[in-house]
């Protein structure tokens, strides 16, 4: 059966895009292209190729898979796994310097007991400020900050959350609540 629709995606849009992105940010902000599952459909190792071609600074993506199929295609840059990444998966990610999203005392307590000495596991927190998909609390900020305190075999290099209305102008009171709480969360780590 012939293919009745596709998409093309011109290279000159994509760095048009990125082009428009650094133009709004400052210089010493970096910049993710996020491009899980499958670049949402758009081809994960060549978009993610062409993104560090055009001085993309991360990649996010979806799963450790998605992470390790990008490392294969010898692309350097940081890629964080925005995903759930399975235990059992913390040695892929900490050999193939991928870094992992944690979001529940379980896995931060799995990945903790994951090292070898050798090398750390990179982890971006995520936070919870009224998502309610997943993340750390607010109230749970005391018990996180000791889980961390003097662990060697992990490197807290982000910390992020998920805007359940941003894209909506009529939920911006919701949104700054948010970044309150954010805030808040960040001055107490």
């Amino acid at each position: 059966t012939p293919v009745r629709t596709w998409v093309e995606v011109e290279k000159k849009s994509i760095l048009h895009n990125y082009r428009v992105f650094r133009k709004l940010i400052t210089k010493k902000t970096r910049l993710m292209g996020v491009v899980k599952s499958n670049a949402y459909g758009h081809n994960l190792l060549e978009y993610a190729a062409e993104l560090e071609k055009i001085g993309i600074d991360a990649l996010g993506v979806d799963s450790i898979v998605e992470g390790l199929a990008i490392r294969k295609r010898n692309v350097k840059i940081p890629i964080l796994v925005l995903g759930y990444t399975l235990p059992e998966l913390f040695a892929d990610a900490r050999s193939n310097d991928i870094a992992v999203t944690i979001s529940t005392f379980e896995s931060l307590a799995l990945a903790a007991k994951s090292g070898t000495g050798k090398k750390p596991l990179r982890i971006h927190l995520k936070m919870d400020t009224g998502m309610h998909r997943q993340g750390f609390q607010p109230y749970e900020m005391d018990k996180l900050i000791v889980a961390l305190s003097g662990n060697k075999q992990l490197v807290v290099e982000g910390v992020y959350t998920h805007f359940a209305e941003a894209k909506s102008p009529r939920s911006g009171g919701s949104t700054r609540e948010q970044i309150a709480r954010f805030e808040k969360m960040m001055k107490q780590l």
